[in-house]
């Protein structure tokens, strides 16, 4: 379950493509990923920390720490597979950011309401039992609905399109004038600009060639 960003975002539009009338999607964001992510206690002297003279040993992943996204990812993916077992199905996530998608049941009759299975309440009975901390989702994330924002994009299932935020855009025009406008660009201009591009070509996958990663 464990994607790279490249490699998610066809899969999120492959579910959006496949999605029934009336499908929604959730938004949750773990609370400091790493530094929740416990290290086993025979690990523990391995992994310190050296500040003002003073050795720290440090209980939980550092992020940054090499192995930090693989001790974070095997959470992040057994808590996948266990609301998968839970019928909460399916959900995708990029570190520690997931979107758990929700179809309804077909309606007796063209008027009906959707009935849906389960919401944001079924999945917190699943994970607080196991203590993993969520933002509330007033701060980051969202209840479901037919748009949600993931990846730095805003996603809609109906009519299954996706656009960047108006902020992203905006910043994103502002930052090519601005480097346009320079005579002389840093190191640092040239990838900021180039993320930035990358970005955007995830939306206009079609009509942009691919942009190297610099070395």
């Amino acid at each position: 379950m464990t994607h790279s960003l490249h490699h998610l975002t066809p899969l999120l539009v492959n579910q959006i493509a496949l999605c029934l009338c009336g499908t929604q999607a959730a938004t949750l964001n773990m609370i400091q990923a790493y530094r929740n992510s416990a290290n086993i206690p025979t690990h523990k002297k391995y992994l310190v920390v050296c500040w003002c003279n003073s050795i720290y040993v440090q209980h939980n992943a550092i992020k940054g720490l090499l192995l930090a996204g693989g001790i974070q990812h095997t959470l992040a993916d057994a808590c996948i597979d266990i609301l998968w077992a839970n019928g909460i199905l399916p959900v995708f996530k990029w570190v520690d950011n997931f979107v758990i998608f929700c179809s309804p049941s077909l309606p007796c009759l063209p008027d009906d309401p959707f009935l849906y299975a389960y919401d944001l309440s079924s999945v917190f009975c699943i994970t607080d039992p196991l203590g993993i901390p969520w933002h509330p989702i007033s701060k980051k994330g969202q209840d479901f609905g037919m748009t949600f924002k993931s990846l730095g994009l805003i996603w809609y299932l109906t009519p299954q399109t996706v656009s960047l935020p108006i902020d992203k855009r905006n910043h994103s025009l502002l930052k090519l004038t601005t480097f346009t406008s320079k005579q002389c660009m840093s190191w640092n201009d040239c990838t900021s600009l180039l993320s930035k591009l990358q970005h955007v070509c995830f939306i206009y996958q079609d009509t942009n060639s691919s942009l190297p990663a610099l070395s």
